[in-house]
């Protein structure tokens, strides 16, 4: 609904204009003159501003003004009963849309604000393709054949469309950015704003004014007034990742926002109400942290409604082969190599690795082998010694490197098995090795 703010004087003119906007289904307010339609722009945005010229304390002109810098996307129609030529100019120049000379018939009145709205519609719909372009490649980048990201994304599309505030919790790496992007791409709200925070970047003094935006001398060096994140997202989300990391005082104000719907800028005393759905994202565990004492439990609750879990990669490794499927597509151009394959061997060490920086490592190892591969397929000397353990085709992760009897080494690796009746990861522990290490090695002697 298109939000209108009337800014009239005359009481009985402003309900005339108030009473024809309501039965065109417009959102309307009402300021009795400039001072208050000023307070009113500081407090949240409208599409369409409607105001007279010639009013007590502010006049319209300088309202114009002032809005423009408060809020540009807000269109502005002045009107006036003494108006002139060089007054209509100036308004022009100034960012008025129209300017309106009374007395005016409503159908006039009501054909401007119409083209006001068109115009209003046109500049949302550029933005919501923008962020639509984007949302939609990052939704497509979420690669997965395993049962548990099935799980999450099946989440994931029975929560989208709710206004629920969703906790993304998962390691680092594993993709909890494109999550919430899934989630906000597939709600009602995907064609708003998405806002992204990444809390540890930011410092505690400049984080609240991030957050919740500063009023003009709040502090030294706040040269303006300026909006912050949620008053950005107003009408869409706001992904607040790794909110664990949040300051006490912060979370006081995050809980303010979750319960009233409305903060107050740092250095203001008037509220500001948004409508704007929350996703957080944490690789802690909040749990822990609130027994800590170093997170709000109150808080926690607030945030915990719906709790989507993205698996480590060392747990779904049935995604290992197409993210390196679509890893080698998408670098291998780039470093203009002649690998667009992984070897078996090199897959297998893939998949045995524990992945601790999950699916972001896996992503560099890729891009890192793709650079050293001199085939037509990265193999396992192509890879990282953390994947393989330190250990290529002939050599051992014992002996540093020293070349030993294949026959005496086969035989210790037949023995290890013999002793614990078959099992891979015993039988590595048995002979000191990694278990990455040791199928490499049961590989090479075609035990496998």
């Amino acid at each position: 609904m298109i939000s209108v703010l009337v800014a009239e004087d005359n009481e009985s003119f402003r309900k005339v204009l108030r009473e024809s906007l309501l039965r065109e289904g417009y959102e309307v307010e009402e300021a009795r003159d400039g001072r208050e339609a000023l307070e009113m722009l500081g407090r949240r945005h409208f599409d369409l501003m409607v105001s007279d010229v010639k009013m007590p304390g502010v006049d319209g002109l300088e309202l114009l003004r002032s809005a423009r810098q408060t809020d540009p996307d807000t269109v502005v129609i002045l009107m006036t009963a003494y108006g002139t030529v060089d007054m209509a100019v100036e308004a022009m120049k100034a960012g008025a849309l129209d300017f309106l000379s009374k007395p005016f018939p409503v159908e006039e009145f009501m054909l401007t604000v119409g083209r006001a709205a068109e115009r209003n519609r046109l500049i949302r719909e550029n933005l919501s393709l923008k962020h639509s372009l984007s949302l939609h490649y990052d939704a497509d980048r979420i690669i997965w054949k395993s049962r548990g990201m099935s799980d999450v994304m099946e989440l994931v599309r029975k929560v989208a469309p709710s206004p629920s505030t969703v906790l993304i919790n998962g390691e680092s790496g594993t993709g909890k950015e494109l999550i919430a992007h899934a989630v906000h791409a597939q709600s009602p709200r995907s064609s708003r704003p998405l806002v992204k925070v990444s809390i540890p970047v930011l410092s505690e003094g400049i984080l609240e004014s991030e957050l919740f935006g500063h009023e003009k001398g709040s502090f030294t060096g706040a040269l303006t007034r300026k909006p912050g994140r949620f008053e950005l997202a107003d009408g869409g989300t706001i992904f607040l990742d790794e909110i664990g990391d949040l300051t006490p005082a912060v979370q006081v104000k995050l809980l303010r926002v979750l319960q009233e719907r409305e903060f107050e800028r740092v250095g203001g005393t008037a509220p500001l109400k948004v409508d704007v759905r929350l996703i957080a994202a944490t690789r802690h565990n909040l749990r822990d942290l609130v027994r800590a004492g170093k997170f709000r439990e109150d808080l926690y609750f607030r945030l915990n409604v719906v709790n989507i879990l993205i698996p480590p990669l060392r747990d779904r490794l049935d995604d290992i082969p197409p993210l390196v499927e679509h890893f080698l597509a998408k670098y291998g151009s780039a470093v203009r190599t002649g690998a667009r394959m992984v070897s078996a061997e090199a897959m297998e060490l893939l998949r045995e690795y524990a992945w601790p920086g999950n699916v972001r490592e896996l992503e560099n190892v890729i891009q890192r082998a793709l650079v050293l591969a001199e085939g037509d397929s990265i193999t396992p000397a192509d890879l990282p010694a953390d994947v393989t353990g330190g250990v290529v085709a002939g050599t051992t992760g014992q002996s540093g490197g020293r070349q030993e009897d294949d026959e005496t080494e086969k035989r210790g690796i037949l023995e290890a098995l013999k002793l614990e009746k078959g099992n891979r990861s015993r039988a590595a522990a048995r002979l000191g090795l990694r278990r990455t290490t040791f199928l490499y090695k049961m590989k090479k002697h075609g035990l496998i």
